[in-house]
């Protein structure tokens, strides 16, 4: 099929939005919002209010632009708590590698092509750490670049830093040296499979925070592991869904006690609820006696 839909001028929008029946009370509030935030953006967030028996596409009666965009501002506001408090564990992360590997594997471990499973896979991160390094302009690497002229790559508390998140969780779960990687799951408190399922699910995650795309009612493509109950003293009501936002925030609330035991994640996480009433939280996982959890009562 061809695509032939032509643009639409941000008037010609709210007359398609008004014409699907989607109550819109301020035209030149909305037209604001559409010029800012596009059309193809908020069709996310509208798509759950459609009525999809419905060929016309018209929206569920009383749905109202303003509560959408209500939805849109609590999504980005999830969004930036979340994606701070990643950044505490992904520092954490990166320094708990560097301190377990380099007195054992030694300090360029992470160049070592011998200690690494998929010999392909670490030729293709390699490779392009080292075009990173070479291009870089980050004033420790050009010092550390100037000073060791005659040393090939850094050590590792240098050359981690130049790894995304994500090159570095896939380099952690390559890394063949399975007492090593322990070692870090264990300062997370964590069997290792579950830390790997888990951090692998905090990249995905972050990943939505950073393209600024929707987490409200969304269904998780990368899912983070149950840990076995019998091993792992984790939520007291277990029937919640893996792929659903509320779950994720239950291991990042896990993960933030170890690495930051002062956090406040939990009461930012309750104030910001409770400032969108509107919002269905059973759309995002949460169980209706979440509060009642033991896991987010502060400690």
């Amino acid at each position: 099929m061809k695509y032939e839909k032509p643009a639409l001028t941000i008037e010609e929008q709210i007359a398609l939005l008004k014409s699907r029946n989607l109550v819109i009370e301020n035209d030149a509030e909305t037209h604001i919002s559409l010029s800012n935030i596009s059309y193809y953006r908020l069709s996310s967030y509208l798509y759950p209010y459609r009525n999809h028996e419905d060929v016309a596409q018209s929206f569920i009666f009383g749905t109202n632009f303003e509560d959408i965009i209500k939805i849109y501002s609590f999504d980005r506001k999830l969004r930036l708590l979340i994606f701070d408090s990643i950044e505490r564990i992904e520092i954490a992360f990166r320094t708990q590698l560097t301190l377990k590997c380099s007195f054992s594997l030694g300090v360029n471990w992470y160049m070592d092509r011998n200690l690494f499973i998929d010999k392909e896979k670490f030729d293709k991160i390699s490779s392009g750490l080292m075009k990173e390094y070479s291009n870089s302009k980050e004033v420790f690497i050009e010092h550390f670049k100037k000073k060791y002229d005659d040393t090939e790559y850094p050590p590792s508390w240098i050359g981690l830093e130049i790894f995304t998140f994500g090159q570095l969780s896939a380099h952690f779960t390559n890394l063949n040296s399975k007492s090593e990687k322990q070692k870090v799951a264990e300062y997370f408190n964590l069997p290792l499979p579950v830390f790997e399922s888990w951090f692998h699910s905090i990249v995905y995650v972050r990943n939505i925070c950073a393209h600024h795309s929707r987490l409200w009612n969304r269904s998780l493509g990368v899912r983070p592991n149950f840990p076995h109950p019998k091993n792992f003293n984790w939520l007291q009501f277990q029937d919640i869904h893996n792929n659903r936002i509320y779950y994720f925030l239950c291991t990042l609330q896990f993960l933030l006690d170890t690495v930051h035991p002062k956090n406040t994640f939990r009461e930012k996480l309750k104030a910001l609820l409770e400032h969108y009433l509107l919002i269905d939280i059973t759309k995002m996982g949460f169980p209706k006696n979440w509060l009642e959890e033991k896991f987010w009562v502060k400690k």
